[in-house]
């Protein structure tokens, strides 16, 4: 049996419970097999994970495999693979070996990662503090392999759901259930599904059963007798009343025999990935089809053909969406290859055993082909569109989330006096906000947005802009791309170009206003700026936003920022959940410091929730500051588990941490131990307190307290020492792995280290040309705003954004916030907006550009 299992794993089938086995062997007995459990000992687990809340009964699998855990100290150790005990209610996927497979992983790697997510770990965690498991994969990677792992639960959920079906209804067989355990998408599952569905309706082969012409439809499937179907005929009963009624019920039977014979469906599932498959699309010419001024959008479609493997994620996408509207018509082109190849596998399958006659063979030839018409087309375009669909929505999330994550990690503006305008055509909103986010001053404009060149003294909009910038020494201008952005940025932009605002022309950018309004006017805002009205809010939000993006957006609805391609497409319930997670990874690279950190970030730690970072507010509010991390097991909400996920992602800096004093007076939980009011400095850190012996014992070889933390003089005798010694050296002779040490010096030689420094920074533009100025040939500097996968748009400073197609892209990969120069190649007018062609000259690089 080991030498079973053994010969399964090498050719990457799932495995087969002894049940599977013993079920596949000729048996008259109906009994229940069970499975003995695999001898051999677990592996060793010197330290436990506690639970913040254990469930309550027996839920998750009894022969789960732990975590090789030694010392705190994470390692990839090989694990002893044992074959998963069988159910005789229940069939299992073997999760991390498909994950393997479907990654390229290491088996051990995904079986480790497939834990660590089972244990509710958040990939933040496990990107950052469980690389020594992980093999230090790839974060993006690490993301894919999670969502995935996802994917395969539902999957888990639906076959095992299926199955249950089937065995309630005595349909299982050994063939079905190893089919069942083999399928890696939930649209191979359907088609293995699709011939065991009850209609409402009793069907044409039910009608032939209750006829009584099953044995004779069996003979002639398996060619074990002869048939003959004027013998068969009955005049009193239906369906037997006539040969040509005989034969059509004989036909019936045999297409429903084959379509849920297990190696067909098989088959059927195979054919979806054939080569020749082509995607079509046509436009609908009814006359009653209703009018549609959007239809010029999706004109690339009115006749399209294309092979089902080089069609694109968002050209499918454009495509249903066109199909929605009623504006084209989507089908696909099967070869008649296809048609040949399930005839002749089907004919070879039932005709090469039993006795042969000519009845038989026309029979079961004109069952094939009425099966193929009727059943197998449908079931083909149901499974190939449902592959695309789930690959152009895998695709489009990931757009969504490299773009969110880039405009979560804009640089900050720190510094500056800024001032923000939101747009509009009857009203201009103004805030100004202090180097710090304080609110200086709001107002509410009227400028002369038609003026070509407005001047000072005869705008009294211009003259109280003026003097608004003078009396707080406002440096840079935000102006908000919503409504009436056009012609507000030209407004202030010709201002500022010549002279009239300030002494010098002072940098100008563009603001992205995705969810400003839905935040002004929701409870959050209103308890914070509760004086100011809902119209003047969005325009402070817009001057936060430029001073620390991610500290303002985490209080927006993450599906109204506007980023990716056919968001609005997607399973709302998918994009919130994808959105929120990066939206929670991005919110851990930056970190937030415990005691001033708004109620929006503390919840997107991982870790915390809504619950939990109320709680932690409601402890700041009674004047209770945390002098360090350990205090926050005497926050309600907040357990073992829970501290590990979030320890590693809140700081407790020096500066806010000294307000509280020597007592910090935060009470324990009732039944809990007081934690610890001594400040510990390596609470200011990315280092896990897991690591902090580990930091601690690397801090006394090179002679340095722990309260040297941040110093230049711990930095340099950290960098002397270090390089003095091996990385594997010193890891083995700290007792860590490498992965942890890396992390612990890198901590403490940039303990302030922000990942957002190294991406490029707001581009600033002093001033402006309007978009009738653009002519095809003219060459602009722009930052990219949205990059998908027909192309990007770039803001160029105008008011208006371009698009690069991906065909002038010249194979270059842009990112949210990349700055570009580009080549206008098309300028034409309609009716609300001014469509931009664009052709990418080359990526600039650097942190910053400015344009004058």
């Amino acid at each position: 049996m080991n030498a079973l299992y053994g010969t399964l794993y090498a050719t990457g089938v799932a495995i087969m419970s002894d049940y599977d086995y013993m079920e596949s062997l000729p048996s008259t007995s109906s009994s229940t097999r069970k499975t003995a459990k695999p001898k051999g000992k677990s592996p060793k687990k010197a330290v436990k994970t506690e639970k913040d809340a254990e469930p309550s009964g027996d839920t998750k699998p009894k022969n789960k495999r732990k975590l090789d855990v030694k010392d705190e100290k994470p390692s990839l150790k090989k694990l002893k693979r044992e074959p998963a005990s069988g159910d005789a209610e229940d069939i299992q996927l073997d999760i991390p070996l498909l994950l393997s497979q479907q990654h390229h992983l290491d088996l051990n790697v995904s079986f480790n990662i497939s834990q660590l997510l089972d244990d509710d770990h958040k990939v933040s965690f496990i990107a950052r503090y469980r690389k020594a498991q992980t093999n230090d994969i790839d974060p993006e990677v690490l993301h894919e392999v999670a969502a995935s792992h996802s994917y395969l639960h539902g999957l888990q959920t639906a076959v095992s759901k299926a199955y249950k079906q089937l065995s309630s209804e005595q349909k299982v067989t050994p063939e079905l259930r190893r089919a069942l355990v083999s399928v890696t998408k939930k649209s191979e599952l359907e088609t293995l599904m699709e011939p065991h569905k009850k209609g409402p309706r009793t069907t044409l082969a039910a009608r032939a059963r209750a006829a009584g012409l099953e044995p004779a439809a069996l003979c002639l499937l398996h060619g074990s007798d002869r048939c003959v179907p004027t013998a068969l005929i009955h005049p009193g009963t239906e369906g037997r009343q006539s040969l040509d009624q005989v034969q059509a019920s004989l036909s019936n039977l045999l297409c429903d025999m084959i379509g849920k014979d297990v190696a067909v469906q098989q088959q059927v599932v195979q054919m979806a990935s054939h080569p020749g498959i082509h995607l079509e699309s046509k436009q609908k010419t009814s006359k009653n089809a209703p009018p549609n001024d959007q239809s010029y959008k999706y004109r690339n479609y009115f006749n399209f053909r294309k092979p089902v493997g080089r069609v694109r994620s968002f050209e499918y996408l454009a495509m249903c969406r066109a199909e929605d509207l009623k504006l084209v018509s989507v089908r696909l082109d099967l070869p008649d290859a296809l048609r040949h190849q399930f005839t002749n596998f089907c004919l070879h399958r039932f005709l090469s055993r039993g006795m042969s006659d000519n009845y038989r063979e026309s029979s079961i030839r004109q069952a094939v082909g009425t099966l193929f018409s009727k059943s197998v087309t449908r079931q083909l375009e149901r499974q190939v569109r449902h592959s695309l669909k789930e690959a152009a929505e895998r695709e489009a999330l990931a757009v969504m989330s490299r773009n969110l994550k880039a405009k979560l990690l804009t640089p900050p503006i720190r510094g500056r006096v800024i001032l923000a305008l939101d747009p509009g055509y009857r009203a201009c909103k103004v805030a100004v906000v202090s180097a710090q986010g304080a609110i200086l001053e709001t107002a509410v404009l009227n400028p002369r947005l038609s003026s070509r060149w407005p001047e000072v003294g005869r705008d009294p909009a211009a003259e109280q802009l003026r003097r608004i910038i003078a009396q707080h020494g406002v440096t840079l201008l935000g102006v908000g791309n919503g409504t009436a952005c056009r012609e507000t940025w030209q407004y202030v932009s010709e201002l500022n170009g010549a002279g009239a605002l300030a002494a010098a022309p002072l940098d100008v950018t563009l603001v992205d206003e995705g969810g400003a309004s839905e935040y002004s006017t929701s409870p959050a805002a209103a308890a914070e700026m509760a004086e100011l009205d809902c119209t003047v809010r969005s325009a402070v939000s817009l001057a936060r936003r430029l001073q620390d993006p991610i500290s303002e957006l985490v209080k927006v609805d993450v599906t109204c920022l506007g980023v990716g391609m056919y968001q609005k497409d997607m399973p709302a319930g998918r994009v919130s959940q994808v959105l929120g997670d990066v939206l929670s990874d991005c919110v851990a690279a930056v970190g937030v410091d415990l005691n001033t950190a708004s109620v929006q970030l503390l919840k997107k730690v991982p870790g915390l929730n809504a619950a939990s970072a109320e709680n932690i507010m409601a402890k700041r509010r009674a004047q209770k500051l945390f002098v360090n991390r350990q205090q926050l097991l005497s926050v309600k909400g907040i357990g073992p588990k829970s501290f590990e996920q979030c320890a590693g992602f809140v700081r407790v800096l020096p500066a806010t941490a000294a307000k509280a004093g020597k007592k910090s007076g935060i009470t324990p939980k009732k039944g809990s131990k007081a934690a610890s009011t001594a400040p510990e400095p390596l609470d200011q850190t990315v280092i896990h307190p897991e690591s902090y012996p580990v930091a601690n014992r690397l801090l006394q070889l090179i002679g340095c307290p722990s309260s040297a933390v941040g110093s230049p003089d711990l930095v340099s005798r950290l960098t002397e020492f270090c390089a003095a010694r091996s990385r594997p050296q010193l890891a083995e002779q700290l007792e860590t792995d490498i992965h942890t040490l890396e992390l612990i010096i890198r901590a403490l030689s940039e303990p302030g280290y922000d990942e957002r420094q190294e991406l490029a920074a707001p581009m600033f533009w002093k001033a402006a040309m309007r978009a009738g100025d653009l002519r095809p040939g003219a060459r602009l500097r722009g930052v990219v705003r949205n990059p998908t996968e027909f192309g990007a748009f770039v803001d160029l400073g105008i008011g208006e954004s371009g698009l690069i197609h991906h065909s002038q892209m010249r194979s270059v990969e842009l990112r949210v916030n990349d700055h570009v120069e580009v080549e206008v190649i098309k300028v034409e007018q309609k009716p609300k907006k001014t469509d931009i062609g664009l052709r990418l000259l080359h990526k600039i690089e650097g942190k910053q550009l400015k344009r004058g």
